[in-house]
């Protein structure tokens, strides 16, 4: 999940498509549309409401993405990227489950390098690009470093301490949370 971003991405196995969908069928609260090949959304049902734009799913939403597994490597399958992202799967697994606001949400073993590998430079901070609400893209799009906006907004600051990785939530000087995980 990207914080910054005004949706909820989950990765799936391609192996799992099947599986997930037979598990959410007949669902009367929640819908699932099989938007793209790779790319699926799932949304509460509200008949209600109108659809924005002539579409048919809402916002907000959670794109179900997936990805192949070839035992040591895994790759994204998205349809609109060429060379699709791979990550090392020792990268990605186990899990970890690391806070969220409120939440405590499973993350990468190490995200780090999966945000490198798909946002590349994680110093430098990016204003959405895309309005999942109005499905357009946005304009006044900046890029500024991200060390000019810890005063402003909270951040994590990692330190690598010969296997274990200290993660620090602070707003300016302040800290807020700490969490110590062995990778």
């Amino acid at each position: 999940m990207v914080p910054w971003d005004d949706d909820i991405d989950i990765l799936l196995n391609v192996s799992d498509k099947q599986r997930f969908r037979d598990s959410v069928l007949g669902s009367k609260e929640f819908t699932l549309l099989e938007f793209k090949e790779n790319l699926w959304k799932y949304f509460k049902t509200n008949r209600s409401e109108l659809l924005e734009n002539n579409r048919n799913y809402m916002w907000p939403f959670i794109d179900i993405l997936f990805y192949y597994d070839d035992g040591q490597t895994l790759s994204l399958l998205w349809d609109t990227v060429d060379p699709l992202p791979t990550f090392n799967k020792n990268d990605v697994f186990p899990l970890s489950f690391m806070p969220f606001d409120i939440f405590v949400v499973p993350v990468p073993k190490k995200p780090e390098i999966v945000l490198k590998i798909v946002h590349g430079d994680i110093s430098l901070c990016v204003s959405n690009i895309w309005s999942h609400q109005h499905e357009e893209p946005l304009k006044n799009t900046e890029k500024v470093p991200c060390s000019t906006l810890y005063s402003i907004y909270p951040f994590v600051h990692r330190a690598d301490n010969n296997g274990t990785i200290r993660e620090e939530l602070r707003i300016k000087n302040e800290t807020y949370m700490v969490i110590e995980r062995i990778v």
